[in-house]
């Protein structure tokens, strides 16, 4: 709703207005995924924990959205993979050299 009436007054592009917007959207549509996942694109340069807590938000207001629990069970491993990856390089790195 909101988004059409930035979009009808042709209101100068501000990050101050488009942050209010999506904030408003989702404070009014609180059961709607899309406005979750706006709301997280929107956020989507915000540190990792804003972006947990966002979804965790979401999550609690919507508990059975597929697309948000995918989407914040793919980020979280995608955040932990390199994680992973490293500690398996050095375990392997050990046994080579006798650690």
């Amino acid at each position: 709703m909101l988004f059409a009436l930035a979009a009808s007054l042709r209101l100068p592009f501000s990050p101050r207005l488009t942050r209010l917007v999506v904030q408003e959207d989702v404070l009014n549509n609180r059961h709607s995924a899309k406005s979750w996942l706006r709301y997280l694109a929107f956020k989507k340069d915000a540190a990792a924990a804003v972006r947990n807590m966002l979804y965790e938000r979401a999550l609690k207001a919507i508990p059975g959205s597929y697309k948000l629990w995918r989407r914040y069970l793919l980020e979280r491993k995608a955040r932990f993979r390199p994680i992973i990856l490293s500690l398996i390089f050095c375990i392997l790195w050990c046994d080579v050299c006798g650690c």
